[in-house]
């Protein structure tokens, strides 16, 4: 196995890796992704995907990698993240953290996407071993306010870094309405690398 030195040491455990993971980056790979970002990523990631490669954990979360010989890479989901990153920060409830799309200091980074369109983000503050991690469900709870616009009550932050917050999710140490809806639907122990097929 893999020397692990940053990634959660529950994970392997809670999630057995594959024998054969594929679309595993290089140092290259990470390093121009970080060019292109303009920050250095946490390393846990890197490790994460060291270990398991690009696939789907219970046929449903897909961490992101720098995935630049096929199909779209982190740049392109960072759009789409940042699209609901900015309608949803808009309607905060103001009680709420406050939340901005990366590259805005402290701004939201996607690290990770559900085929269902939930995006889980760094918020980017400090060094990258200190972003935290926030959810943003595809179909965040809102409520009417008084002047007729609407707020969003449901992004869930977490104060942990990536691999622990999926040690806490696949150990089903979270409590939240959105995590607990998920458990009862995915089987979280289980991750299936995806195998690309080339066109003849």
């Amino acid at each position: 196995m893999t020397n692990l030195q940053h990634i959660d040491p529950r994970i392997p455990i809670l999630l057995p890796p594959p024998d054969h993971p594929t679309d595993v980056c290089t140092d290259g790979d990470w390093l121009r992704l970080e060019q292109r970002l303009g920050t250095r990523l946490p390393d846990d990631v890197k490790e994460f995907n060291r270990l398991y490669g690009l696939g789907e954990i219970g046929d449903w979360m897909m961490p992101l990698v720098p995935r630049l010989r096929r199909g779209p890479d982190w740049l392109e989901e960072q759009c789409g993240a940042a699209g609901v990153v900015q309608i949803v920060s808009d309607g905060l409830d103001p009680r709420a953290r406050p939340l901005r799309a990366f590259p805005m200091v402290g701004g939201a980074l996607a690290w990770a996407a559900s085929n269902n369109g939930d995006f889980w983000v760094w918020l980017t503050t400090g060094e990258p071993e200190e972003w935290t991690v926030a959810v943003i469900p595809r179909h965040p709870d809102s409520h009417l306010n008084a002047d007729g616009t609407l707020s969003w009550t449901s992004i869930y932050f977490y104060d942990m870094g990536a691999t622990t917050y999926l040690a806490e999710l696949i150990g089903g140490r979270l409590t939240d309405k959105f995590t607990v809806g998920v458990t009862a639907t995915f089987d979280l122990s289980d991750f299936k690398p995806w195998l690309w097929r080339e066109h003849l």
